[in-house]
């Protein structure tokens, strides 16, 4: 409501005094973010702040300042935002402003200070918008609202003011036309000229009589204002009215006037102070105190006023008095101040003086706290030296590409002056291969206000050299500007360049490359050392490297290392063993140099066992040369021999000494069958080098013995050389042609275990058998004629054919191709007896020999046969039983479904086909409630745990189905899991069940009723022989009715208890009997006598029968000894004891009184003792005790239940 009271025509809610000293505007701002009250002005500013009215805020300010805004609004609590620094933006022109906003019930309260002016803090934007809420209901002037209907105005909103001007009350008033205010003297020219102005949704002001409730006329003064919605429309008219009597005029003008100056004061934190010369006498204004933080009621004199000044500003101030009551001048100081709490803070105080008569009499001015701003002044001006001296490239360009604002380090680190920086386009000076992606770099920042990035680019300098620079960027879209901070990166990336190279050198060496120190110790090593020694690189530098040196070698090392760190340092060179972590050691083989000045080592070292151990293998294998018993012979591509091993020798007659450059190649060739080899050597001129495939070669010794021999040869041509080896291959090719034969055999048997094997020749002729077909033929002579080894079985299967036993052709052509092709044949046929079919499986391969040849197994495949059977006859009934089957029963793994019956589709009401696409449907159809649960159950099954929910599923028709699922999680051959399972449609099932429980339900509510009932009628008799009890005269009837009161109390209080829990067959004893013993207790208490009852009750439960029989029993055996055990006195103790026993329970009931009289029980024929009679055998009592030592003690001993 408070942007309703702001709009007064021409009338401002700061007084003139105070908008002269501090430069401050308000506004007032409703929720659809349009400007409604505009309050104050700066001269500073060339504009008229009150044009603002009706303007949108959002095109007032920048988008940062607006966007800062609306999110510290919605980030605190308290609704403040504060901006130190906001642009107003208006005609054109650019204006800086500090600018504190608060959250309203009807908006935003929007304080603006200009940047060089003072800043109001948040306490007094929190008070004027405390203000503003409140004024409606205070303020003096009448406010009405109506709504937006011009026709028939209703009013939904009076103030206090308004109904103290018409008489009426808020309720009388609202909803009702504001023209039952009019009477006689009402001007109808002023009325119709209002209901012209509403009717065009225009401000209307006016002047008239209206008429209070008591008939009263009085004058007013109208302002009415339009509301209107985002879209334009009026919404309500908001009526400011002023009764115009000149007293009342005056009161109210005078009170706005001193209200708004303390607003003024407090909102801007500034106060106002006076000094009288005459009286010698300093005011302070309450906001100069607060300021000062001293007492309401402190009164300061001119000197102690100065020392609240730090002492670096109290001479200053003491000359601007001084000043000003000698010459006049007026002051105006920005000073640190101390308060008389010790704060320092920054204050501006302004001042001059009040001449009378041509002499000063007194000075005044104000007082204000400027120290948010003064301080974030002098941070700012320290961010300047910062930037100034920074050694990074800091700047501000606008987006037309062009340098607006650059530090220093441009010009030092670049060469170019100032000028040139900022006249030219900034891509003019970016690295043609940068250009394009600096350009879209810089577009897409621009795109979007505080959008911050990175990049790296190459930027020319004065000389014609590039220097890469990585730019980090802010954008400021509403300002059109680009805030960057670059760093000359250009020595850093070619030191990194290097280092990367060198790293990259040093980690892929298969060298190993180290650095040590000159106590021992590695300082570096590259992963090479690692790899080859096993050891961690941890290890290697936490040792002196000695630690490692193979202890024969120990004493060489050092001394290569004293040369190494000689004077002049030169490179040296040593060998020596190193251990490695597996207790092995390789040679390595060092070149190292030292750097005195460094006092370091730096070495290069390759491993050198393998060469090492060539060494000795060459040694080795030139011993196993002439010793092998292969021929070995070495020569040039050209023929010429160069070296020839014993054997070689022997077989030419020549000994170890003879000179071998007088043998021709020709000659040699001849003797040992070479022949063949050369030619292959003379095919093989034109390669460089590779491996002449083995040769075999068969020829005939000088003793006439034929020999073959498998010449193999490798060329090398860079060598010159040919190595030839020639094997003797005789005895072991004889030894394979009757291996191979053997394995034929020993293959066709093993893989047929069981089947009858008969090898055959290229004729057909069986040259042999295993000792199944020998059986098999005996024991069906009637189908296999022979067997024999010698007979033809081709020629046997063709009289089978001739006998009519025509599918034979078929086999007959099956073996004939093997025999002449090499394939493989293979058929099932039937071989049936009078007293069982029988089925076998006949396989033919052929034998890979010169020869040639086949196997032929029979397999006997009647069983697997008989088993396929079975299974077609089993996957009948399945699908048969699957596709009958009401519930649905699926078949699936973790990923796919494998089976699902027909069923689905009756109660999914979806095609089978999709749930085999999307296994997923079961879970996507399930009613979002049960989905949580449903997936938790699923996730345990498909971990193996059993699946058994039940939950609901909505089908594509809309309808809701309950479903009970179960499954089982098993394993396949192969390990995995399969999931089996069946879906119930239980829907009919649940509704019964539904129906049931509400059935449950209204039966639990009849019994409760019957018992709540009942216990009211127990009451009320109890009740009625109470009444009973005090009419009567006679102690013994009063006795009487009190023990059947008691009885009856008993029973109400089980149906009491029955109707506090749940289930009517059983009760807990314990709450009922305390409750019980207590009543019977207060019946009994009279003034004077102090009867103390102890219960020590067990918490069991009991059949109800059985409660209510112990609670009478109880309330007979408790009243007893009230009236009998304490005759004579006035105190004693009565235990009631009920203990849970392994097979019974027990009842105790004893006094400390008199006891019984010779061991009876008193009145054993009235009708208390009877009822006690009845009460034990109801409860089936299995034994019943009386003492009477010390008091009397009555026990009785009852089963757990009836």
């Amino acid at each position: 409501m408070s942007s309703y009271i702001l709009r007064m025509e021409n009338e401002h809610l700061l007084v003139s005094t105070y908008a002269d000293l501090v430069d401050t505007i308000f506004l007032e701002v409703d929720k659809s973010g349009i400007i409604k009250t505009v309050i104050g002005t700066y001269k500073g500013w060339e504009i008229a702040p009150q044009d603002w009215q009706a303007t949108p805020i959002k095109t007032l300010l920048d988008v940062a300042s607006y966007l800062s805004i609306t999110h510290q609004l919605e980030r605190q609590p308290q609704r403040k935002a504060k901006i130190s620094l906001a642009t107003v933006r208006w005609q054109g022109q650019q204006y800086n402003t500090q600018c504190v906003v608060r959250t309203t019930d009807h908006g935003w309260a929007v304080a603006f200070t200009p940047s060089d002016s003072l800043t109001p803090s948040g306490d007094a934007i929190q008070e004027t918008v405390d203000a503003f809420q409140c004024a409606v209901e205070h303020i003096q002037d009448a406010i009405c609202i109506t709504n937006g209907d011009p026709a028939n105005p209703e009013m939904i909103y009076v103030n206090p003011s308004f109904c103290q001007l018409t008489g009426y009350s808020k309720e009388e008033l609202l909803g009702r036309n504001p023209k039952m205010l009019q009477g006689p003297d009402t001007d109808p020219e002023v009325t119709k000229k209002l209901r012209e102005a509403i009717g065009q949704g225009r401000p209307w002001h006016g002047r008239t009589y209206n008429y209070t409730k008591t008939d009263k006329r009085y004058f007013v003064e109208w302002s009415i204002y339009p509301i209107h919605n985002e879209q334009g429309q009026v919404v309500s008219f908001v009526s400011l009215q002023n009764n115009l009597s000149a007293d009342e005029a005056q009161r109210r003008h005078a009170s706005i006037r001193e209200e708004r100056l303390l607003q003024a004061q407090e909102i801007g934190k500034i106060g106002g102070w006076i000094v009288d010369f005459a009286s010698n006498h300093i005011w302070w204004s309450d906001q100069v105190k607060r300021l000062h933080e001293v007492p309401m009621d402190y009164e300061p004199d001119l000197e102690q006023a100065i020392n609240f000044y730090h002492p670096d500003y109290r001479d200053i101030i003491r000359d601007a008095v001084n000043e000003a009551s000698a010459h006049q001048t007026p002051w105006d100081l920005e000073c640190l101040f101390i308060t008389a709490k010790g704060r320092e803070i920054w204050v501006r105080a302004m001042g001059h003086a009040i001449v009378k008569e041509g002499k000063v009499v007194q000075l005044t001015g104000v007082f204000q706290d400027i120290d948010e701003k003064k301080r974030a002044q002098l941070e700012l001006e320290n961010y300047g030296r910062l930037i100034e001296l920074s050694n990074n490239l800091i700047g501000v360009a606008n987006f037309e590409g062009y340098f607006e604002q650059l530090n220093p380090q441009w010009i030092k680190t670049l060469g170019h002056t100032f000028d040139t920086l900022i006249s030219e386009p900034s891509v003019n000076f970016i690295h043609p291969d940068d250009l394009e992606r600096t350009i879209q770099f810089t577009t897409e920042i621009a795109q979007v206000s505080h959008r911050e990035g990175k990049i790296k680019n190459r930027f020319q300098c004065a000389d014609g050299s590039y220097r890469w620079l990585e730019w980090n960027f802010v954008s400021d879209l509403p300002k059109q500007k680009v805030y960057f901070v670059a760093r000359d990166i250009t020595e850093e990336l070619k030191h990194k360049e290097r280092l990367e190279e060198f790293n990259r050198l040093f980690n892929i060496s298969n060298d190993l490359i180290s650095i040590s120190d000159f106590d021992g110790f590695f300082t570096q090593i590259n992963p090479e050392w690692m790899r080859v020694l096993g050891y961690s690189e941890e290890e290697l530098m936490a040792n002196p490297f000695l630690h490692f040196v193979h202890p024969n070698d120990v004493e060489h090392t050092l001394k290569e290392a004293e040369e190494i760190w000689g004077e002049k340092p030169e490179v040296v060179n040593f060998r020596n063993r190193y251990l490695k972590k597996n207790g092995g050691y390789e040679w390595l083989e060092w070149n190292a140099i030292s750097d005195n000045e460094s006092q370091k080592i730096y070495s290069v070292t390759r491993v050198v066992t393998e060469s090492i151990l060539q060494q000795q293998r060459l040694e080795e294998y030139r011993q196993l040369f002439h010793l092998s018993p292969e021929y070995m012979i070495v020569m040039t591509l050209q023929g010429q021999v160069v070296e020839m091993n014993q054997t070689m020798r022997e077989a030419l007659q020549l000994s170890l000494e003879e000179d071998l450059s007088t043998f021709e190649w020709e000659d040699m060739a001849e003797q040992v069958g070479m022949s063949p080899l050369q030619q292959a050597l003379d095919r093989n001129q034109q390669r460089k080098s590779g491996t002449i495939a083995p040769t075999n070669i068969t020829y005939t010794t000088r003793q006439g013995k034929e020999v073959t021999l498998q010449w193999t040869a490798v060329v090398d041509s860079p060598s010159n050389r040919l190595f030839a080896v020639g094997r003797d291959i005789t005895q072991q090719l004889a030894q394979e042609t009757e291996l191979q034969r053997k394995k034929v055999m020993e293959r066709a048997l093993l893989a047929s275990p069981g089947a009858m094997v008969c090898i055959i020749n290229q004729e057909g002729i069986i040259t042999a058998t295993n000792q199944n077909w020998i059986n098999f033929a005996q024991e069906n002579e009637n189908i296999l004629n022979t067997s024999a080894e010698g007979a033809n079985y081709l020629e046997e299967i063709e009289v089978g054919i001739k006998a009519g036993e025509l599918q034979l052709q078929t086999t007959l052509k099956g073996i004939r191709e093997v025999l002449a092709a090499g394939h493989q044949y293979e058929e099932e046929y039937p071989c049936h007896t009078p007293k069982e079919e029988r089925w076998f499986r006949m396989r033919v391969e052929p034998i890979p020999l010169e020869e040639g040849g086949a196997v032929i197994s029979h397999q006997n495949v009647t069983e697997k046969k008989n088993t396929e059977r079975i299974l077609q006859e089993a996957q009948y009934r399945f699908n048969l039983l699957s596709t009958n089957l009401r519930e649905v029963f699926w078949i699936r793994n973790s990923k796919e479904m494998i089976f699902i019956s027909d069923s689905f589709e009756d109660l999914w009401k979806v095609p089978k086909a999709e749930i085999f696409e999307n296994p997923e449907i079961f879970f996507q159809s399930i009613y979002d409630k049960d989905k949580p649960r449903i997936a938790q159950a699923l996730e345990a099954h498909f971990g193996g745990a059993p699946f058994n929910e039940e939950y609901r599923i909505i089908t594509p028709d809309g309808l809701l189905h309950w479903i009970l699922a179960r499954a089982d999680a098993i394993q396949d051959r192969q390990g995995d899991l399969l999931f089996v399972g069946t879906a119930t449609d239980i829907t009919h099932q649940k509704s019964v069940e539904e129906d049931l429980n509400v059935a449950l339900e209204d039966k639990d509510m009849l019994i409760r009723e019957i018992h709540h009932r009942v216990k009211n009628n127990l009451q009320l008799i109890s009740s009625i022989l109470y009444l009973n009890q005090l009419e009567a005269k006679d102690e013994g009837l009063q006795n009487f009715i009190r023990d059947t009161e008691n009885r009856i109390k008993s029973l109400a209080k089980i149906h009491e208890r029955l109707l506090q829990v749940h289930g009517f067959g059983h009760l807990n004893v314990l709450p009922y009997l305390q409750g019980l013993i207590r009543d019977i207790a207060s019946s009994y208490t009279h003034e004077g006598v102090h009867i103390e009852v102890v219960k020590e009750v067990a918490d069991i439960t009991l059949h109800v029968d059985m409660v209510s029989t112990l609670g009478l029993l109880i309330n007979e055996l408790v009243s007893n000894a009230f009236k009998h055990a304490f005759h004579g006195r006035n105190t004693g103790c009565i235990w009631v004891i009920l203990e849970e026993g392994e097979n019974h329970h027990v009842l105790t009931v004893k006094d400390n009184g008199i006891g019984l009289p010779e061991g009876k029980f008193p009145n054993q024929g009235s009708l208390g003792f009877q009822f006690i009679e009845v009460f034990i055998s109801q409860l089936k009592a299995e034994n019943v005790t009386v003492d009477s030592n010390q008091g009397t003690t009555f026990k009785v001993f009852f089963p757990k239940s009836l």
